[in-house]
Formats: structure tokens, sequence, C-alpha cells
């Protein structure tokens, strides 16, 4: 067997579009200068898959996968090393190795332009400001039904509202969905959240993936409160629903995923408990943020923020990591921070269902 060239591993590193390589595998959706999505390693319930083109690596914050195309190629596929690379050289017309690939694959590796990019976001930033536009308020329709569910019963703030029949894309289905505004700083609209709904609103559509986000939600939050001296953070719907209904008056802020509560983080260092295949610690991130790239971006008026965090989380010591981050990121810029946490385990909504029940 021969040595694999290191100019070829070089160049397969520089060539290779990680979200071509990546998107072969998952749904990839726009978010600022990033794609994301629901990670393939791991059954999360937010897009913490996060693919950074420009920088030249793919990040999970739920499961802490991290790496380059070569190291996505092994990990999906199964592959060697070897097998990676070499399946990754062929596709790009690199001169490869002596023997062939194993399967051709499917799409071409096209590196997109800033100006593509930039055209991109704009396009699903009109599409889901559409959306949102063509929706109806969420008041005696089936998003109280679904919410009732749960245990949520105050009326429905503005920021939410009602679709009766828009097309979940994987399925190919139609069903009524809540779909929520995500607003960024100046308070305009750049994103939506969209929850589909069974045909009776009791419970989520019946689909793999009936959480959707469009547009760019990176940096933004569905307010279900105003602006305020101190408002409440947190990652879900059900859970800032939960919340306001606990705390009557306060002002909570739903992120949509731990990673925009969080930001990036400075590094990835080694997990304590989580191990590769071979044995070696799978990587987390540490509890220092990137201040270059936060996540949700607050107004000046914000002067506290209280982070709610989700207790069930299948990655307690990375979680824990995101949200002490975060914490750090809101007191760098003035702010005074703290964390809430849920019994362990659990999330708020869990905790009001129990009071409810």
């Amino acid at each position: 067997m021969t040595t694999i060239p290191q100019n070829l591993i070089a160049q397969v590193k520089a060539r290779a579009s990680l979200v071509a390589v990546a998107g072969r595998h998952i749904k990839l959706f726009r978010s600022g200068r990033e794609m994301v999505g629901f990670c393939p390693f791991h059954n999360g319930k937010s897009k913490s898959f996060h693919v950074c083109e420009d920088k030249g690596f793919i990040n999970c914050f739920g499961c802490g996968f991290h790496g380059d195309a070569i190291d996505f190629a092994m990990r999906i596929n199964g592959w060697t090393f070897r097998d990676a690379v070499r399946e990754l050289a062929y596709d790009l017309g690199l001169t490869a190795l002596d023997d062939r690939p194993k399967r051709p694959l499917a799409k071409p590796m096209k590196r997109l332009s800033p100006a593509e990019i930039e055209t991109e976001k704009l396009q699903a930033e009109l599409a889901a400001q559409a959306t949102w536009k063509s929706c109806s308020p969420a008041d005696d329709s089936l998003v109280a039904v679904y919410l009732k569910s749960r245990a949520i019963t105050i009326p429905v703030p503005p920021t939410i509202r009602f679709h009766g029949h828009l097309k979940h894309s994987e399925s190919g289905l139609v069903f009524p969905a809540m779909v929520a505004a995500v607003q960024h700083v100046g308070r305009s609209i750049k994103g939506i959240h969209r929850i589909f709904l069974s045909a009776d609103g009791t419970r989520k559509a019946g689909v793999d993936k009936p959480k959707k986000m469009k547009g760019t939600c990176w940096g933004g939050a569905v307010r279900l409160g105003p602006v305020a001296e101190t408002i409440i953070v947190c990652e879900g719907i059900e859970t800032g629903m939960s919340l306001a209904q606990s705390m009557p008056g306060s002002s909570v802020w739903c992120a949509l995923s731990l990673g925009n509560i969080s930001g990036c983080v400075t590094q990835w260092i080694p997990h304590p408990n989580k191990l590769r295949p071979d044995g070696t610690p799978l990587p987390m991130p540490n509890d220092v943020p990137n201040l270059d790239r936060p996540g949700i971006m607050l107004p000046d008026e914000v002067k506290e923020v209280v982070i709610a965090a989700d207790g069930d989380n299948q990655d307690p010591i990375g979680a824990a990591n995101l949200y002490k981050a975060a914490a750090r990121r809101f007191a760098a810029q003035g702010r005074k921070a703290r964390i809430a946490w849920p019994p362990e385990g659990k999330d708020f909504n869990d905790v009001l269902a129990e009071t409810a029940a």
C-alpha cells in the first residue's frame, strides 16, 4: 500500500468544501457566514452542528465533534484516514492514489464566494419574512392548543403566529405550524422558527425534524417580552413560555440553540468522560468565550442577563462550559450575568408541567 503524499492531504484540506461534504449527509441552513444543521452524530434537539467554511472546520456544540472535511468523512462513513483522503481527492479531480474510490461522491464540491454567501443569506431572509407575513394571530388557533398540551396557558405573544398549511421540506407534507419571529438588534426580523404540528395541534407533527429554522437566526432571538433592563435568555420556545408563565412580568428571549447563547469559544479541550472508538478523548468546548464571534446580540438597554439552562442536555459537562462562556461573554459586555439551573435531567417546561399536574 502506497503512502499518502503529504501534498495530496494538504490539497484535499485546502480545496474540499465543508458545506458540500457535510451537505451530502444532512440538511444545512444558512446562519450568518456559517451553515448549521442537526448533528448526524447525536440525537440533539437544536441545530448545534456548525459548518465554518471560512475557518476550515466543523464543530457541534452538542456532542463535541470538531474537525475538517477529512475528519467528517471518516466519522460519517466509518472510513480510515486513507479512505477519506482517497475518496475526497478523487471527487476533487486531484491525482488519486493507486486504488479507485469505493464510490463516487454525488455533488460537485464548490466553495461559495462571499458574494454568493450574501445572496443566499438575503434570499433566505426574504423567504422567512414572506412566511411570517402570511401567518395569522396565534390566539384561539392550534398554537394555543399545542402550548396548552405543554401546560402553557398564558396569552401567546405577538412574536408567535399560526400558519395553517406550511410545507415540511424533508417529508414533502403540509402541516399547521407555530411560527416565531427571530428578531435582531433593532427589532428587524431576519429569520423564523417553525414547529410543525399534528392536525389537532396536541403534539408535534409525526415527522423527522418537526422543528426548523429559516433565514438568519444566529445572533437573534424570539422575543417573548419587551426590551428590559433584565431579561431571561433560554434555548427553546416551550422553555421560554414556561418561564414567562412562572414569573409574570419577566421578559424572556429564546435564542433557539445553546450555541447561539454561548457564541463561539476560544478552544476545544479533551472531554473527561467521552471517548472516540480509538480510545482518545472526544473534544469539547472550553468555557472561555470568543468575543469576536458572539451569538445572540442584545440591545444596550439590557443591563442584566439571567441564562436559563436546560438540564436535559446529553453532554452536561460540555453544556455547562457553554453556559459559563455565555455568562462570561455578557459580563465582558458590562452586564450582570448569572445562570439559573433546573433540576438535573429536566428543563423548565418539565418543572411547569409537574407543578400543573
